[in-house]
């Protein structure tokens, strides 16, 4: 979410946009994506996440909420913004209330329900269902509604103010050449993503092709679980995990297909940036996003959500047809180059218009 808030900031600045950024955990960390130097970076210092302890996060809340309301109306009435978008973190509960002459914008970049997809137990999923069932009163309450695929705003169809507004991805030139036998995967190491599953459906690819390898970037609270697994299955020479890069286009390159195995999503960025360097996706059917991207059987292959045995058949299938694979990239390319920036960001300026 970070790049993706980041260089949409950096492309209205360009156009002449006046950008401010408010943050609430920053401290003094520096931002990982470079900000344009014309964009006011200002963080509130209310640290949300100070506490891992869910005790310790509820009795606090009350306190960090009153001094994030307390801070964000002091820097709204000084600067005076004509549009204030919520990325649907602490602040878009109490956003809408404040009166000053703005308006209010929220914007979604999961799917409705992902709380409740983490199967959290016990008092945390009760913490889960009840943000859940909050959403949409908070989303009413804006002049306009965001979301990121078609498939999730049926999931909103409550609401009036709901559009569609995708990520975006630069025009790319460069395209891997399918000359590596490397399958690529990019994402947090957590639950989410999956990737114990793709794990475990590359421990079926390895017996019949062994000469492929896994290459996985990210990091996250399931490091440790995921190498185990790796060494458990015999794959330390097959499957590498690396921190995450910034020449990440390097990366696509070198592959030659792209594998996600997420749980749910919003709209997966990695695809769009693995499609547009013309690598074929293969995907679980996951809610929500790979619907909007694959067209299946033409630039990638969804796969139904769960099934590692049929997930490590469709990657077989695929590493065994280089000509396949090429034309699936090929295919892959075109369509992204409906999320080009230009045309994404277009819709967004449209929306302040209007």
């Amino acid at each position: 979410m970070e790049r993706i808030i980041v260089e949409k900031a950096n492309f209205l600045s360009k156009k002449g946009f006046e950008v401010f950024i408010l943050t609430t955990e920053q401290q003094d960390k520096p931002t990982f994506y470079q900000l344009e130097n014309n964009i006011t970076h200002i963080d509130l210092g209310v640290n949300y996440s100070e506490y891992n302890s869910l005790f310790l996060k509820i009795m606090t809340l009350y306190f960090k909420e009153y001094k994030h309301k307390k801070s964000l109306k002091k820097i709204v009435t000084k600067y005076k913004p004509d549009i204030i978008i919520s990325t649907f973190e602490n602040e878009a509960s109490f956003l809408p209330k404040l009166k000053d002459q703005s308006k209010k914008i929220l914007e979604f970049h999961f799917s409705k329900g992902y709380r409740l997809a983490k199967k959290r137990k016990g008092l945390l999923f009760l913490v889960d269902w009840y943000r859940t069932q909050c959403e949409i009163k908070i989303a009413k309450k804006f002049e306009h509604f965001i979301v990121l695929t078609e498939e999730d705003k049926l999931s909103w169809y409550q609401l009036s103010n709901v559009s569609v507004i995708p990520n975006f991805i630069h025009s790319i030139s460069e395209c891997s050449n399918f000359s590596r036998k490397e399958l690529l995967s990019i994402g947090r190491l957590s639950y989410q993503k999956g990737l114990d599953r793709l794990i475990k459906a590359f421990k079926i690819v390895h017996e019949t092709y062994p000469e492929w390898k896994l290459f996985i970037y990210g990091d996250g609270e399931e490091r440790d679980w995921l190498l185990g697994l790796i060494q458990e299955y015999n794959l330390v020479s097959s499957v590498v995990i690396h921190c995450p890069v910034k020449n990440i286009g390097e990366i696509y390159c070198n592959s030659s297909c792209f594998v996600l195995t997420s749980r749910y999503e919003g709209l997966p960025m990695v695809l769009l940036e693995a499609m547009s360097y013309g690598l074929p996706i293969i995907s679980y059917d996951c809610k929500c996003g790979p619907k909007d991207l694959i067209n299946n059987g033409l630039n990638g292959f969804l796969v139904p959500e769960s099934n590692i045995e049929e997930l490590a058949n469709t990657i077989m299938k695929l590493i065994s047809n280089r000509d396949m694979m090429i034309e699936m990239g090929r295919n892959a390319k075109v369509e992204s180059q409906k999320y080009e920036r230009e045309i994404i960001m277009q819709k967004w300026i449209d929306l302040f218009e209007k």
